[in-house]
């Protein structure tokens, strides 16, 4: 499976946190730029922004929405590029908008685990509990037939320990 399809179908737990939130921004603009090449056009490309908490989700979409907006303005020149054949996207503003519009569309906020289990690429950045750790991701593993990569964002826990 090459980069590009591993990154159809991506999966971030705890997407609503401090580490989790970054993680879905620069992944889902990843995916964007990746779905607006020619030979992805007509590839779905889906994040599972996935929280246990509706409020820490409620906030994660207004947070991409600035970001996004910031690194769509430092990269207008590229993204005129990006959008040369839609006629309608005149103003830089036109085109800010629809970016904006692109990289939120592949996010896909939930609180079910179950949305992980069609993902090729996982990101964790749940709490530092080697229990919920290692069931979550079990669960995960256990469900999941696309023999996906995982990634964690832990710092007091030796890896090792969540593999087994």
């Amino acid at each position: 499976m090459t980069y590009t399809e591993r990154l159809r179908n991506v999966s971030v737990l705890g997407a609503g946190g401090k580490m989790g939130s970054g993680i879905v921004l620069l992944t889902a603009l990843e995916m964007c730029d990746l779905s607006q090449k020619a030979e992805n056009r007509a590839q779905p490309f889906v994040l599972q922004a996935i929280d246990i908490s509706h409020a820490a989700l409620a906030g994660l979409m207004p947070y991409l929405q600035v970001q996004i907006q910031k690194v769509a303005e430092k990269n207008i020149v590229r993204l005129r590029q990006v959008y040369q054949d839609r006629e309608d996207l005149i103003e830089n503003s036109d085109i800010i908008t629809q970016y904006i519009a692109d990289v939120l569309n592949i996010v896909r906020p939930t609180t079910a685990l179950e949305a992980a289990y069609e993902s090729t690429m996982i990101f964790e950045a749940i709490v530092e509990n080697i229990a919920v750790k290692t069931k979550v991701l079990s669960q995960i593993n256990t469900n999941n037939l696309n023999s996906p990569w995982f990634f964690s964002n832990t710092s007091a826990i030796p890896i090792h320990e969540l593999d087994e």
